[in-house]
C-alpha cells in the first residue's frame, strides 16, 4: 500500500498525465484521512464537495485514519521540522500516518518530506 499526498491527487483529478499514470500504477493506493479532509476543504461549492466525495467512494481507495500514536509522531515531526523546513500540521499528520503505518508516501512536496529520516518518501515529478 502506498499513501498518496494531496498534491498528487489534485494533479491527477485535473488530468495531469504523469499523475494519472503514476496513481493508476499503484496496486493499493491509500489516502490519509487528512488528505480527504484537505480535498473536501478545497471544494468551491456544494456540488464540487459532492463530486469529491463520490469520486473517492468510486475510486475505492483505502482511507487511513489518524490516532494517538500518529498524533505523537506528528508532534515530534513539528518539533524537529517546523523551523528548519516549514513543516505544518496537515503535512506532519500525513507524514506521521505514513510512518506509523509503515507506508511509502508519494508526494511532489519534497521540501517538507525529504528531510524526514523515518519517512519512506517517494518524490513525484510532474
Amino acid at each position: 500500500m502506498m499513501l498518496i499526498d494531496t498534491d498528487v491527487v489534485i494533479w491527477a483529478t485535473r488530468g495531469d498525465a504523469s499523475a494519472v499514470q503514476t496513481v493508476d500504477a499503484i496496486d493499493q493506493p491509500a489516502l490519509s484521512i487528512v488528505t480527504v479532509i484537505e480535498l473536501m476543504q478545497g471544494a468551491r461549492d456544494a456540488r464540487e464537495l459532492e463530486n469529491i466525495e463520490r469520486g473517492l467512494d468510486n475510486w475505492g481507495v483505502n482511507v487511513v485514519p489518524i490516532n494517538a500514536a500518529t498524533g505523537n509522531i506528528a508532534r515530534d515531526l513539528i518539533r524537529d521540522h517546523v523551523l528548519s523546513d516549514g513543516l505544518f500540521l496537515a503535512d506532519a499528520l500525513i507524514a506521521a500516518t505514513a510512518i506509523h503505518n509503515e507506508l511509502t508516501l508519494l508526494s511532489g512536496n519534497r521540501k517538507h518530506f525529504e528531510k524526514i529520516e523515518r519517512l519512506d518518501f517517494r518524490a513525484f515529478m510532474r
